[in-house]
């Protein structure tokens, strides 16, 4: 089975992401961002439709799946969310290989946390608090998640939000939606260090591959120290002649 977080290191080029370095600017250049869709719906038809897609990975919305629905999903990488991650949850859930659980903070059990082939993803509220904040770093888990507010467009104090939460984190940071995002905001989610997004199928297939296709149509990110100022023209002192006031004085 392969590694989850590896995948997505191929994906967005960023193999080094766990080190705390980069490897090279090249690698660091045109990150693709991570395409995820969440589903409660495992059937054929549905399965062939997700397929069109080819999202980077699915979410299930449902616990403990017979084995003829977990066929349907070979041909994806794939992951059971989880109200909370508990011993028994994860014992009754890994029989069926996935590839990483979703679950949220609270009743959720350390245990079940030891590094392995399963990816953790732990989903935080968008109104998390900023002392739990400060510690997402250090638990032993491989993505951050959290959702958009119920908002028709996204505002500035969302955005805001956002980019406090990865600013505290160096993990993979994804962001969940249940409505369709326009162009300019995924692009400034993206900005703001989002590594991907995971549409509900609510959204719509159609909507999720044309969102899919605008995230790919992304320009670069901007290089965050470059400025106007930045750009305006050096001057060297060599040629300049500059008054020695010692040299009045005598």
């Amino acid at each position: 089975m392969t590694n989850i977080i590896e995948k997505f290191d191929r994906i967005t080029k960023t193999a080094s992401r766990s080190l705390g370095f980069r490897i090279s600017k090249d690698e660091d250049k045109n990150p693709s961002s991570i395409i995820i869709v969440s589903t409660k719906t495992i059937t054929k038809q549905s399965i062939n439709s997700l397929k069109k897609i080819n999202p980077d990975a699915l979410i299930i919305h449902a616990e403990d799946l017979p084995k003829t629905k977990v066929d349907l999903l070979k041909d994806f990488s794939w992951g059971i969310n989880l109200n909370s991650l508990t011993i028994e949850k994860a014992e009754k859930n890994h029989k069926n290989k996935p590839d990483f659980f979703m679950f949220g903070i609270e009743d959720s059990q350390i245990e079940p946390l030891e590094e392995g082939s399963i990816g953790r993803f732990l989903f935080v509220e968008n109104d998390i608090t900023e002392f739990y904040i400060k510690n997402l770093e250090d638990l032993p888990i491989d993505v951050i998640v959290t959702s958009l507010p119920n908002e028709a467009n996204i505002t500035l104090n969302t955005l805001v939000t956002l980019a406090n939460i990865r600013s505290y984190i160096t993990k993979y940071f994804f962001i969940e939606s249940a409505n369709q995002l326009t162009n300019r905001e995924l692009q400034e989610l993206r900005e703001i260090g989002v590594d991907g997004f995971i549409f509900n199928e609510k959204v719509g297939l159609k909507e999720i591959a044309d969102m899919k296709e605008k995230i790919n149509k992304l320009p670069d990110k901007k290089n965050k120290g470059t400025t106007k100022n930045n750009d305006r023209i050096s001057f060297s002192v060599e040629n300049v002649d500059i008054d020695d006031d010692e040299d009045d004085d005598e």
